[in-house]
């Protein structure tokens, strides 16, 4: 995985070869205060239990990504983080835009 300051991304590397499989963008919003430059925004990375997907979820969306493309097959802007895969890889839960409810998605992306 990999990053620069402004323009966040994850680098996917097949480990057998130490090629770059993918290159994703990820969210990545910053503030300013008095003292400082902060990030107040930024995708939370998970995979899927296949690990034949990369999950992002940040403020604004919730996309997931073939690990082995770095296609996005699926994206919401109901759901915000933090988002997480059942164990069995079937549901997606994530918080919705209220922060009060909880939404489930159905993950199995064969």
């Amino acid at each position: 995985m990999g990053s620069g300051y402004n323009k966040y991304h994850a680098t996917l590397i097949d480990v057998e070869t130490g090629r770059v499989k993918a290159t994703i963008p990820l969210v990545s919003k910053w503030g300013f205060d008095i003292v400082k430059e902060y990030q107040k925004d930024v995708d939370h990375l998970s995979f899927h239990p296949s690990s034949k997907f990369l999950i992002g979820a940040n403020h604004g969306s919730v996309r997931m990504w073939d690990a082995s493309t770095g296609a996005l097959v699926w994206e919401t802007l109901e759901g915000r983080d933090p988002a997480q895969v059942n164990v069995d890889g079937q549901l997606l839960a994530t918080v919705a835009k209220d922060k009060k409810t909880v939404l489930l998605w159905e993950a199995s992306r064969d």
